[in-house]
């Protein structure tokens, strides 16, 4: 499983020297599709929408993982919602369009631990995180009845830990509660300490100075009295990376667990650790071959994304590609055509979602999206006429003609330019600039005929075909992937081992070093390699020559 799911844990640092002692526990919070439980398994409080899986996959039950539970209020979207009673809901949520419980009612509390706890502790969650801990607030407009809903909402919490007593819970904010309630609580979190999201804006917005101050007073209180962990979730855009290594360095350095993420949450954020992503999605389209093992992207691009420390997850482009913002979860996308014009409109859209995300992105062969469409502006792409006349070079990289020089008489399959990006290969030819092969903020981009071509013009055949860029060279700069240790892939676990093989042909031959004459090679192997060497070696050898009836004499035998 190491050599899938390698994950290299970044300590954020730099935190001021006055600051107080941050704490070394780490807290996760992701409600986007396909889970990447090994990736949240570094965590000590990982949270999980739980609706998004059929429950803890098996190989981490032993671990704890979080269950988002809205425990004041109610999508009708949840599969429990048409069952509950018009009785038991106080009002709405307009910001949201749920539904606000009446959490007095102990009916409500039965349901509610029966058909939500109950089924989720089946499927393998040891923790809840309860959200919509003040949602009564909305509703109840007196004193009276907010103070008989916080007491219903401690009942409920107080119900759910006697039922299941090796449960664990967070509550975000409830502040208010933790006098009422006796459950095991792990920690207290609360959204927006440096940076918040505006939804009805849609923008992101700095946090006054006043409401941080209250809510780092609410979180040192809870420290102080209850020993709990407190966990702060800030917002960032996700192509915003450093920006959120700043504001969980911020966060932790006032004693407070950091999670910096999206408004959806459907990102593998960032902390006070940091997981360096290892997957790469390889999408792959137009091959003539009957088998997708033996596409180009499968043939030539395996070797360098795994020679890097990278682990391809390969996909056609006719097939539903990873929903969610893939920022976090993946080193990048690869996506190798053979053909012009396989990317629909649905590809090119989620393409573009995924550059804005800050994924970065190598086109190969040819271009992922309609270079003159209406995405071409997005990755600054112009489309330029074919040229009537052979281009010439004006600007080369060195990583160019790396196996096979550059062709003398020179075709383009995707004649563009992108006065935006890096060139590593530039054109000319009468007024018009090309560049089929560059880097660029989004990633890069390598288009035929200038990344792999035959030695033989128009041939093709086995052994062949040679790269024309440096692969390694290229696929480090477009997905720009940082300094970091790379598992020797040789071996099934990444460790260097020593072992020897030895071919049995030429056992019977006559040896020719000193001492040996007249004596065979089996001979010579056995008494200067073999014994005076104590490393596990195999040996193949021809049935004929060492069971009966042998060939070989007795003594080599």
């Amino acid at each position: 499983m190491i050599r899938y799911y390698l994950a290299i844990l970044l300590v954020l640092l730099g935190l001021s020297a006055s600051a107080q002692v941050h704490s070394e526990q780490a807290a996760a919070f992701y409600y986007g599709p396909q889970i990447p439980w090994h990736t949240l398994s570094i965590y000590d409080f990982p949270v999980v929408e739980p609706d998004q899986a059929n429950g803890v996959p098996s190989a981490f039950r032993s671990q704890r993982f979080y269950a988002y539970v809205s425990l004041g209020e109610v999508l009708a979207s949840r599969p429990y919602f048409a069952n509950l009673k018009p009785e038991w809901l106080l009002g709405e949520n307009p910001d949201w369009g749920s539904h606000i419980f009446d959490l007095s009612s102990r009916e409500l509390r039965d349901f509610l631990v029966a058909q939500v706890i109950a089924p989720l502790w089946e499927q393998g969650y040891q923790g809840f995180f309860f959200d919509t801990l003040d949602s009564y607030q909305l509703v109840a407009n007196t004193p009276e009845k907010r103070q008989q809903q916080r007491q219903g909402l401690a009942a409920l919490i107080n119900q759910i830990a006697r039922r299941y007593p090796q449960a664990r819970f967070i509550f975000n904010r409830g502040f208010e509660l933790m006098p009422l309630v006796d459950a095991p609580v792990d920690a207290i979190a609360a959204e927006s300490l440096y940076q918040r999201w505006e939804a009805g804006k849609q923008r992101y917005a700095p946090v006054p100075e006043e409401d941080r101050q209250w809510l780092l007073n609410q979180f040192a209180a809870m420290r102080d009295q209850y020993q709990v962990e407190t966990i702060a979730i800030d917002y960032a855009p996700p192509a915003e990376r450093e920006q959120a290594r700043e504001l969980a360095r911020k966060i932790a350095g006032h004693g407070v667990i950091p999670w910096v993420t999206n408004p959806e949450l459907d990102m593998l954020g960032l902390g006070v650790r940091e997981v360096l992503p290892r997957q790469v999605l390889l999408v792959h389209g137009g091959s003539n071959e009957r088998l997708w093992e033996l596409s180009d992207a499968v043939r030539y691009g395996l070797m360098p994304l795994q020679f890097q420390g990278l682990v391809p997850e390969i996909r056609a482009i006719n097939s539903p590609m990873p929903a969610g913002t893939l920022k976090g979860r993946y080193a990048g996308i690869v996506v190798w055509l053979e053909e012009e014009d396989l990317a629909d409109a649905d590809f090119e859209a989620w393409l573009v979602e995924q550059k804005d995300a800050g994924v970065p992105i190598a086109m190969l062969g040819h271009p992922a999206v309609d270079p003159v469409g209406p995405n071409a502006q997005a990755f600054g792409f112009e489309g330029r006429p074919t040229p009537l006349s052979p281009p010439t070079i004006t600007r080369q990289h060195e990583a160019m003609g790396f196996e096979l020089a550059l062709p003398k008489l020179i075709e383009l399959s995707s004649p563009l330019h992108n006065p935006s990006a890096q060139p590593w290969l530039e054109l000319r030819a009468g007024e018009n600039t090309y560049t089929p092969v560059a880097t660029s903020s989004w990633g890069g981009y390598a288009f035929q005929p200038f990344m792999i071509r035959s030695v033989l013009p128009g041939e093709k055949g086995e052994g062949l075909d040679r790269w024309v860029l440096n692969p390694l060279t290229f696929i480090r700069e477009a997905l720009q992937l940082p300094a970091m240790p790379i598992p020797d892939v040789t071996t099934e676990n990444g460790r260097r081992l020593f072992f020897a093989h030895m071919d049995g042909d030429g056992f019977p031959s006559l040896a020719e070093v000193k001492g040996y004459q007249g004596q065979t090679d089996a001979r010579v192997l056995l008494e200067e390699v073999l014994k005076r060497f104590e490393v596990p070696t195999t040996i193949s050898v021809i049935e004929g020559e060492v069971a009966p009836p042998r060939s070989l004499p007795e003594n080599v035998c």
